[in-house]
């Protein structure tokens, strides 16, 4: 069994100190000591999954992650490049790290026609589609709350 060395440079307790030396760990015969050192390493493990999780999820800005694109349908945006609000829009989605299909419904009459039909023969941009859900010039916010509840960011 093995007495193990507390990090200095962390509040958890970690098996081994900064550099790796395993001159840290100390055999042991005392069954009190090899219990604490189990407690100890259980403790790491779930901290270290904690971390991991936490880091999978929002990445080392923060900010959520977008799952990989090839897991689902690209959302798409249908505007033009002069809208100041598909602009917007777009920039969010970089922001987020979405990958998303851009349709410039200027000169593609199909989107055009696809767009008005969603929008009680309207042509608004951006119009937006996550999955099942269409949106018609949302809020950063709308779109964020979109992006989740269909899966887009986790």
């Amino acid at each position: 069994m093995h007495r193990l060395a507390q990090s200095r440079a962390s509040a958890l307790p970690l098996a081994f100190d900064a550099p790796h030396d395993a001159s840290l760990i100390q055999p042991t015969n005392d069954p009190a000591e090899a219990i604490d050192a189990a407690r100890t390493i259980a403790q790491n493990i779930l901290a270290i999954t904690r971390i991991a999780s936490f880091y999978a999820r929002f990445g080392v800005t923060g900010q959520p992650l977008a799952r990989p694109t090839c897991e689902m349908e690209r959302p798409k945006v249908y505007g033009a490049d002069w809208c100041p609000m598909t602009r917007r829009s777009r920039s969010e989605l970089e922001r987020l790290g979405v990958e998303y299909d851009y349709i410039e419904v200027e000169t593609d009459s199909a989107a055009s026609a696809w767009v008005k039909s969603q929008n009680g023969g309207k042509e608004k941009k951006p119009t937006i589609q996550v999955g099942a859900l269409i949106l018609t010039e949302p809020t950063n916010r709308e779109l964020e709350d979109a992006l989740r509840q269909e899966r887009v960011l986790v």
